[in-house]
């Protein structure tokens, strides 16, 4: 999993790792550590996926030419 990938997702649409974890009905604590790990639960993947708007395969590339295609601003 690419976890940069991830924090910079989370960053570029404009969320804060509390609002993500409030969204995804994580605690602030527990989202933090999986991101500390780089370990998610795929069903935690999912609903990350969907608050971000990118498919679940986004967090498991390493790079794309087509990046802002993919994340681009709402």
């Amino acid at each position: 999993m690419n976890i940069n990938r991830l924090k910079d997702t989370i960053s570029k649409k404009k969320y804060t790792q509390k609002e993500i974890a409030d969204l995804i009905g994580l605690s602030q604590t527990g989202f933090g550590q999986a991101l500390k790990k780089g370990d998610f639960k795929i069903s935690t993947l999912e609903k990350i996926s969907v608050v971000l708007d990118v498919p679940i395969c986004y967090f498991f590339e390493e790079s794309s030419k087509n990046t802002g295609d993919i994340i681009g601003s709402q």
